[in-house]
Parts: structure tokens; C-alpha cells; sequence
């Protein structure tokens, strides 16, 4: 279902009027009314007060996998957001996994962060505003991830990664579908992306 359905089932089944649950996260009735007619989405911050509201998790209400029961602060944790913007790269916010989710991402969460895209990448079926979920802990491109988040002159790009046989060198696969090589220092390697959500 979509997170139109989703938002309503999950407060139908809490037995709260669209009105309960504006009030009781600080938003108005017509804002619930707008999430559950999918004529708008809202932001991080108002996803995560909507799932502790109603006890399901941030990932299931937005994205509809992974439903858990928030009963105990151990089942969950708040993964760093990561948003780039004409000044760089800055924490926007954060965003609430369920710790065996977060867990089978990566083998250590401290290094998982999300990124949230500022611009549309069709040669992964991205638009901007989806999120991916970087293993910050990998600072190197090899063979053993397929796609990347790299930093180049202070923009994000999401890549393909494509072996160099040059030593200072590093080779990736652009949005454009393009090849290309640059040297490693003039790449600033993010990490590898181990997922992605998509705001639709």
C-alpha cells in the first residue's frame, strides 16, 4: 500500500479520529487529511513523531517494509541524515531504523548514514529527495560494492564503480552513462550505497 494507506490503517488500528492525531504531533486535522489523499508527504521529523504515535516504525510508515512494534528504545536507532546544499554537505536531520534492519546494512552501524539526493539520478531510477543509506566506514571504491556515493567539488553524485587499471586513478560510471576516470584525490569516496527508499 501506499503511505497514504498506510498512515490511515496504522491510526485506524490506534483508534484515533484524523483530528487526535494532528493534535497529539502538532499538526492539524487537514494535514493528516492531505498524508492519508497522498496529496502531500511529510517531511523526516513528522514521519517519526507519526510512527512513535502510532507504534509502528519510521521505515514502514514511510516506506512500508520492515514493520516493528516500538516498545523498547534498544529496537531502534537514529541514523545520521545527510543533506547537500549550495554550501556543502550538513546534517539535516535524522532518521529512525530498526536496529535489525540498520544491523543487516552494515557491520557496523556507527558508519551508516543516510543521504538525501538533492538531484534526480535516472540511471539508478532515483529522483531528487529519495534517500540513501552510505556505509561511511568503506572510504574506498573496489569491486566488492557495485554503487557508490562520491563527493566531487563539493557535489554528491551516486556512481557505478568501474575498475582502473591506473594506481592514483579511480574509474566509475556517471548518471550520464558515462565512463570516467579522475584521480583518487580529486574523489572524495563517501561510501558505499547498501540501500535506497524512495520519497514516493
Amino acid at each position: 500500500t501506499a503511505f497514504s494507506g498506510r498512515i490511515a490503517s496504522a491510526r485506524l488500528a490506534a483508534g484515533l479520529s484524523q483530528e487526535q492525531l494532528g493534535k497529539s504531533i502538532d499538526r492539524t486535522r487537514q494535514s493528516i487529511l492531505q498524508y492519508e489523499r497522498d496529496a502531500s508527504f511529510p517531511p523526516i521529523d513528522v514521519i517519526q513523531a507519526l510512527a512513535q504515535r502510532l507504534g509502528v516504525s519510521a521505515a514502514y510508515l514511510a516506506f512500508g517494509e520492515h514493520a516493528v512494534k516500538v516498545g523498547n528504545a534498544d529496537d531502534v536507532v537514529n541514523i545520521d541524515e545527510i543533506s547537500y546544499g549550495k554550501d556543502g554537505s550538513y546534517e539535516s536531520g535524522s532518521f529512525v531504523l530498526p536496529r535489525a534492519l540498520a544491523e543487516s546494512y552494515v557491520s557496523d552501524i556507527r558508519g551508516l548514514k543516510v543521504i538525501a539526493l538533492n538531484h534526480n539520478a535516472p540511471l539508478f531510477e532515483m529522483v531528487a529527495g529519495d534517500r540513501v543509506f552510505v556505509d561511511t566506514r568503506v572510504r574506498e571504491m573496489t569491486i566488492e560494492h557495485d554503487i557508490y556515493a562520491i563527493e566531487i567539488g563539493g557535489e554528491m553524485e551516486i556512481v557505478r564503480y568501474a575498475p582502473s587499471p591506473k594506481k592514483e586513478m579511480v574509474a566509475f560510471v556517471n548518471p550520464s552513462n558515462t565512463t570516467v576516470e579522475m584521480k583518487v584525490k580529486d574523489v572524495k569516496v563517501l561510501g558505499p550505497v547498501v540501500s535506497t527508499i524512495s520519497r514516493k
